[in-house]
């Protein structure tokens, strides 16, 4: 005896099934929390290059962290990217109850890997962010740049949830 009631038949856990997906980390706009301080790093991010462009620290420039966070043409594609599968999960996830088991699975693993996509996308941001803040002559600029305030509590973000989402996503992942 399952608890499960019997009028009910295959339609009515498998219905259990799909709102057990949608709960918590099937719900992809939640994504928005690593989403927005992405897209404020991108469009921050203008203001933080040109300082770095204007006034360099000679001394924090040598690194290969610095020249990798200057050649940073991987952030618009990789948030661009994010955000369509946003769009693309937020899309799907309403159409789960009359997707076959095998979509749901893919659903399901998608949504894990968009997951740990979003994770690591944040991580690379405030890497990025560290990496060109440190080559900036602070002496010379008019003050701290807009990110200076957004990266605190990013970071927070960053080590309070990162890592338990990532593991999440990946236990999401084999089960799928």
């Amino acid at each position: 005896m399952t608890g499960d009631d019997p009028g009910r038949g295959a339609s009515g856990s498998s219905e259990d099934a799909v709102r057990a997906l949608r709960s918590g980390m099937g719900q992809p706009l939640h994504g928005l929390w690593f989403l927005v301080p992405m897209l404020a790093y991108l469009l921050g991010g203008v203001q933080l290059m040109d300082w770095a462009e204007h006034w360099p620290d000679p001394v924090d420039q040598k690194g290969g962290l610095y020249r990798w966070a200057l050649g940073e043409s991987w952030r618009l594609p990789a948030t661009l990217l994010l955000v369509a599968a946003l769009a693309w999960l937020q899309w799907y996830r309403g159409r789960l109850s009359t997707a076959s088991v095998v979509r749901t699975r893919l659903w399901s693993a998608a949504v894990g890997v968009y997951w740990i996509g979003l994770c690591a996308a944040l991580v690379l941001h405030v890497i990025w962010f560290w990496a060109v803040y440190q080559g900036i002559d602070h002496g010379r600029t008019a003050g701290e740049p807009v990110l200076t305030w957004l990266t605190v509590p990013v970071l927070l973000l960053g080590v309070g949830v990162v890592p338990v989402v990532t593991t999440a996503s990946a236990i999401r992942i084999v089960k799928a």
